[in-house]
């Protein structure tokens, strides 16, 4: 299976050659359609509707919801957390006809490295009725948890998978908090918590831990004796949609943002699928930590990358907001990455 890189909104659609005359038609309507062998897919990179007609009392489909992944915290800030997954098996769901609620939950945002308090956390993804979207009425992800942000809001934040915290301090990482619905069949969660940051001396380095990814926790950073570097995002989770369909990784969280004086520490590496890389004072590119999307979401100087689109992905932590000046646009976490929703049924 490959990793979901974010970077076009590809839903990795397989391309299948019919025989004359056996060409399929979708027994539902909504997203983007594309068909397997054995099975048609609808894919909501954005919000729409999912119609089955009469035609169908029901279906037995496969429904993937990834919400929408935390942002990374400012100045030596935590990973975002990954948006919360969620997946109903074809094997156990049963979807009457009717017209459902499809919503795609945005990525979190922090855009400006002067704001002391971001609201970074990523918005919900559900499939339901349309009515207000909720758990247990819904299939419901909660959006990724903001990472731990300098000064007065060091703790990552809560959400489908929890923030990781930033180094002074240093704070706590934040729970992974992703509920497990049953209306249309048992459902299977995947969360994971942040980490801690980690302060430690000489040289007063401070150090962001890693968000949390729907396959993992978020790691801690380390320092002495060990090389000081930053936490690791964890990793997204592996998911096949249908036979033969498509098979990424979603939902990686973002590295920790590290500082200190001197000599810049080894910024996190944001977890595959989707997590952004963590950044670092001082311009050292080797320092600067890697996305966990094939190099698209990297950290730069002083600017965690952004969570990989359509995959829900954290966003990387800062590492020093004030080191090229309070205000400047570039120099906060990166944004979280917008979710996705699949829906797979035998054609």
């Amino acid at each position: 299976g490959g990793d979901r890189n974010g970077g076009d909104g590809s839903p990795g659609i397989v391309i299948v050659r019919y025989k004359i005359g056996s060409l399929k038609s979708a027994k539902a309507t909504g997203g983007n359609v594309s068909f397997t062998q054995t099975h048609t897919i609808h894919t909501y990179n954005t919000s729409g509707t999912f119609v089955l007609p009469a035609d169908y009392p029901s279906i037995n489909a496969q429904i993937l919801v990834v919400a929408g992944g935390g942002a990374g915290g400012n100045r030596h800030g935590g990973g975002g957390g990954a948006g919360g997954v969620l997946l109903l098996p074809q094997s156990n769901s049963s979807i009457p006809n009717g017209t459902y609620t499809v919503s795609v939950g945005a990525g979190g945002f922090n855009g400006d490295g002067a704001s002391p308090n971001p609201v970074g956390n990523g918005s919900n993804s559900s499939f339901g009725p349309p009515s207000s979207a909720a758990a247990p009425t819904h299939l419901l992800a909660l959006g990724g948890g903001q990472g731990g942000t300098y000064p007065s809001d060091g703790d990552g934040k809560a959400g489908g998978s929890g923030g990781g915290a930033q180094g002074d301090g240093p704070g706590n990482g934040a729970s992974g908090n992703q509920p497990n619905p049953s209306v249309y069949g048992n459902t299977t969660p995947y969360q994971g918590d942040g980490a801690n940051g980690v302060n430690y001396n000489p040289g007063d380095h401070r150090i962001g831990g890693g968000g949390g990814g729907a396959g993992s926790n978020g790691i801690a950073g380390s320092g002495p004796p060990t090389p000081a570097t930053a936490g690791d995002g964890g990793a997204g989770i592996q998911i096949q949609i249908a036979p033969n369909g498509p098979n990424f990784y979603y939902a990686g969280g973002g590295g920790g943002g590290s500082w200190a004086p001197g000599t810049p520490q080894d910024a996190g590496v944001g977890g595959t699928g989707g997590g952004g890389g963590g950044s670092t004072s001082g311009n050292n590119p080797t320092k600067i930590g890697a996305g966990g999307a094939n190099g698209i979401s990297d950290g730069a100087e002083n600017r965690g990358g952004d969570g990989g689109a359509n995959a829900g992905g954290g966003g990387g932590g800062n590492g020093q907001s004030n080191y090229s000046g309070a205000g400047n646009a570039q120099a906060g976490g990166g944004n979280g990455g917008s979710g996705i929703i699949l829906i797979a049924y035998p054609s």
